[in-house]
């Protein structure tokens, strides 16, 4: 049976197409994409050797040649921070929640919070980590040279990380300070508050400040209050308005007054600015 010049044109078409969705243009097996799901990442301490205080590193993606670059997410409990040190081909910084510090050698400690990015040159000493008073959680993008992608070196003194943070940005920071009344007993209450509105504020970026209940009663057995803290008043409201949207707070809030009734009677909200003078800013 014979072919016709156009079937054949068409059918050779077809079987390059094929061909070439399976091999790359230099004729190598074509790689796949990789996907690796939120929760299977399994976060380590921070060795002890290389940072002061309790620090988490969750490993995000490492080396895969030819590409030299590898990230982490790594997570400054306050007061926590990593020894100096530097990177043979620099690195990248993104912070994604909280608020932290940075510093390189000779150089004034820099505040750094959610959305900031630092770029640290190729063999600048420097270090980076927590406030006195909130934690930080960044990603960490760095290349490996000759097997290596960092050199640790001393730890960062009690002394050297007092050194007040210099503030080049205006401070337009302010805080909200909720007292949520009770509807129900506190213990049925609070494994809601716990696994749920605090599991959103990490998942959205707040920073809480502190959580309180009242000594003396009525109000210590129906009264919780806390105190957040935001860059401004629109970061406040959009963080707010993710965290009522967010299909977890919709489906437990639902849940657990289908199962208990009303969550709370009254809740009052307070936004602050500290004066010049207050401790915490």
């Amino acid at each position: 049976m014979k072919i016709k010049p156009f079937a054949a044109t068409a059918l050779m078409l077809a079987l390059l197409s094929v061909a070439s969705a399976q091999t790359t243009p230099e004729g190598t097996p074509a790689q796949k994409m990789t996907i690796t799901r939120s929760g299977t990442r399994t976060p380590n301490k921070g060795p002890e050797q290389n940072f002061t205080g309790n620090v988490s590193v969750e490993p995000l993606f490492p080396v895969n040649s030819p590409s030299r670059t590898s990230g982490g997410s790594v997570t400054f409990e306050p007061g926590a921070r990593s020894a100096w040190h530097t990177h043979p081909l620099g690195q990248t910084l993104i912070v994604t929640a909280g608020t932290g510090l940075v510093q390189q050698w000779g150089g004034e400690k820099q505040e750094i919070r959610q959305g900031d990015v630092v770029w640290t040159p190729p063999g600048v000493k420097h270090w980076h980590g927590a406030t006195p008073t909130t934690a930080v959680t960044h990603i960490a993008i760095q290349e490996t040279l000759d097997g290596k992608n960092v050199e640790w070196m001393e730890k960062v003194s009690d002394e050297q990380y007092r050194q007040p943070a210099a503030h080049a940005r205006v401070n337009t920071r302010v805080f909200e300070i909720r007292t949520y009344t009770i509807a129900q007993k506190m213990d049925v209450y609070m494994p809601f508050f716990v696994n749920t509105t605090l599991e959103l504020f990490r998942k959205h970026g707040f920073e809480p400040v502190g959580l309180w209940i009242p000594q003396d009663p009525p109000r210590s057995e129906n009264t919780l209050v806390y105190i957040l803290a935001f860059p401004d008043r629109e970061t406040a409201k959009a963080k707010w308005d993710a965290f009522f949207k967010d299909p977890k707070w919709v489906k437990d809030r639902a849940d657990f007054i289908a199962r208990h009734g009303t969550i709370t009677s009254k809740i009052e909200s307070q936004f602050v600015s500290p004066v010049n003078f207050s401790p915490l800013k």
